[in-house]
């Protein structure tokens, strides 16, 4: 997941949250090594996106990673 959103990739961010199961459910909020979550990573991409296109992408998947738990308060570290 984090990686799909930090390379902008809205339709595998949608894919993943929406196939998760009871059994494998998808952490929103997972932090990675690098102390940051896939809201932060789409959320930098977002603002440090010169393609018009791209950072509309990115915004959406900040919206949809909200939309599905993910945590806004979070700090990066």
């Amino acid at each position: 997941l984090y990686c799909a959103s930090r390379n902008g990739s809205l339709e595998l961010v949608k894919w993943l949250i929406e196939r998760q199961t009871k059994e494998f459910p998808l952490n929103t909020n997972l932090i990675e090594v690098n102390s940051s979550t896939p809201l932060h990573a789409a959320s930098y991409y977002s603002i440090h996106q010169k393609d018009k296109n791209k950072k509309e992408e990115y915004r959406q998947i900040c919206y949809f990673l909200m939309k599905h738990g993910a945590d806004h308060q979070l700090r990066n570290r």
